[in-house]
């Protein structure tokens, strides 16, 4: 709770656990999908700060507790975030300027935002 991510939530308008269901081509969930077909992606979108309201950056933070490396989590969960930047812009009308992995009894932050 004494996190910077904590801090910029109560600084700034924000919303947790927000659900979601996305309905998207197959090729845009599964890398290796064979087909456009639609399929149904449903979520809950652990934390999303809209700090761009107020000058800032708005920002997507998704809880994870696990003992795996930064590294391999950035590789686990690079496609999850994305899917989930795409869920924010539906529920909330923005796209995250940072995704964020919020790494659980380690108070550890990996970044998955895509440089432009």
């Amino acid at each position: 709770l004494n996190s910077e991510i904590m801090a910029a939530a109560r600084a700034n308008r924000h919303m947790r656990e927000r659900r979601f269901t996305l309905y998207l081509p197959a090729s845009e969930v599964l890398p290796n999908a064979l087909t456009d077909e639609k399929v149904l992606v449903q979520g809950a979108l652990d934390l999303m700060i809209f700090g761009a309201d107020t000058g800032g950056e708005n920002i997507l933070v998704d809880f994870k507790y696990t003992k795996r490396s930064a590294e391999e989590v950035k590789k686990t969960y690079f496609r999850q975030l994305e899917l989930y930047a795409l869920a924010m812009e539906e529920c909330a009308g923005v796209r995250p300027d940072k995704r964020l992995l919020y790494l659980l009894g380690r108070d550890e932050v990996v970044d998955l935002s895509v440089s432009t």
